[in-house]
């Protein structure tokens, strides 16, 4: 790096007559070519770039051919080959130079591909950028390019940039920079350049463009033009940062806490400074949620988002339930140990039964229908009340309706002594998955026919109403 800032150093003496004090100077390097086009149409492209942007009569412009004649390259091969835009830029500065145009064309499907850049050579700062599409033809490119100009060169862009840097470049000019609140961080040209208060010397005269930062305030850019030979005094005012905090939650209407105030769902609340807040949230349903809100300064508003449901512990699932004004449930159970007598014959019964039961709590009388059917080919059903009912058991249940054996169907009663609920696993909030165990089942059809069975052992689901 050192080499090349020897050597471009050297051009300035070689070609500084080339300019005059009274325009700023802008060189245009070579176009690069791309795939799909030849390195000779993209230097046609740069010599007809270079002369349009000659009659803006707003700059000195100098090509690198006009370099190549100036300067022998053969023992600064590395400065000739170079095309990054920190080379180009110190190329340029060194030459004093305050602007350059870089670019490239290539071709992509039945399109050229132009993109070009205007860049701030001491800042090595774009200060405009395009990037063209026209469709293949050597006409319509070269159309194309005074639009590019026109377009590259903005006047609203370029107004305080060209009145900034008319005249001699020197360093002898400076900032002195103070802020409120002090030690704010200073970024200067995209440089750090300390905190304040700060003096800074030996600067170029020109534009400047300063960053001041500090954690809790928002970040001030302020843009300075300074005369040869000028020391200007610069005071900077922070405006403290203030962000907000967006709440949602499921469902919706939850109470918010947070200093103090009380919220409802969703909300934003606002005039936060950065940091870490804790917010509490709370459902009468699902209870209370506390969560951490990090407010930070690159984000002006912070989203906080609860879900009761999702986030709803056992405990939680189980005070629901356990406050719960309803419960529907459908079971399928297995009944055994049991002996059908008719008038006839008897033998052991295994029933297979069907059971939908709705429990409005607190009312202890519960309805239930079922449907059964047995190892003999039997088959019923019925409706019941369950005369003692709660989420855990079932004491008394007796009902009426139909039942089929051997000897004929017809109506008849039904009864359980007692059966226990046991819950396996509440897979959401308001139902779960439950076991049953059952003791002596009773069912009289037509004739004096009945079936007893001692144990039922079953499997539901059902959920909770509220």
């Amino acid at each position: 790096m050192k080499k090349i800032l020897y050597s471009v150093g050297f051009l300035i003496f070689c070609i500084g007559i080339a300019f005059s004090e009274e325009l700023p100077s802008l060189i245009v390097f070579n176009i690069g070519a791309e795939e799909g086009v030849s390195k000779g149409k993209a230097n046609m492209m740069t010599e007809i770039l270079i002369d349009e942007i000659s009659k803006l009569n707003q700059f000195k412009v100098i090509g690198q051919k006009d370099l190549d004649s100036m300067f022998s390259w053969e023992s600064n091969k590395q400065l000739k080959n170079c095309t990054e835009s920190s080379c180009l830029s110190q190329i340029a500065g060194a030459m004093g130079a305050e602007y350059y145009v870089e670019g490239s064309v290539g071709q992509m499907g039945d399109r050229y591909i132009i993109a070009i850049k205007l860049m701030n050579a001491h800042k090595v700062e774009i200060i405009n950028r395009l990037i063209k599409k026209v469709y293949k033809s050597d006409n319509a490119l070269v159309d194309e390019i005074p639009k590019i100009v026109h377009e590259l060169f903005d006047p609203k862009k370029l107004k305080m940039e060209l009145e900034d840097v008319k005249g001699e470049v020197s360093f002898t000019s400076g900032l002195d920079i103070v802020s409120e609140p002090t030690g704010a961080k200073l970024i200067i040209d995209n440089e750090d350049k300390g905190v304040t208060p700060l003096k800074i010397e030996k600067m170029r005269n020109g534009r400047h463009t300063i960053v001041a930062k500090k954690a809790g305030f928002r970040d001030e850019t302020v843009n300075v033009s300074l005369k040869k030979d000028e020391i200007k005094p610069l005071m900077i005012k922070l405006v403290k940062k203030v962000c907000s905090i967006y709440v949602e939650a499921t469902p919706e209407k939850a109470e918010v806490y947070f200093r103090n105030k009380k919220y409802f769902t969703p909300v934003k609340i606002e005039d936060v400074t950065p940091g870490k807040y804790e917010l509490r949230l709370y459902n009468k349903k699902y209870g209370e949620r506390k969560v951490e809100a990090v407010v930070s300064e690159e984000q002006e508003e912070t989203k906080v988002v609860v879900d009761f449901e999702a986030t709803a512990t056992e405990a939680v699932k189980k005070y629901r339930r356990d406050t719960a004004s309803g419960y529907f449930t459908t079971d399928l159970f297995y009944s055994f140990g049991g002996t059908y007598i008719s008038s006839d014959e008897s033998y052991t019964a295994h029933i297979l039964q069907l059971r939908t039961k709705l429990s409005l709590f607190p009312v202890v009388l519960t309805p239930q229908a079922q449907v059964l059917f047995s190892n003999n080919r039997d088959y019923g059903a019925n409706v019941a009340i369950s005369l003692f009912n709660t989420k855990q058991f079932e004491l008394l249940t007796l009902g009426y309706g139909m039942l089929k054996t051997d000897v004929g169907k017809g109506l008849g009663f039904v009864f359980n002594l007692y059966r226990m609920n046991i819950e396996l696993h509440s897979v959401v909030s308001n139902s779960d998955a439950h076991l049953f165990l059952g003791f002596i089942d009773g069912y009289y059809g037509a004739k004096d026919s009945f079936i007893i069975t001692l144990i039922s052992l079953g499997a539901g689901w059902g959920f909770y109403m509220f």
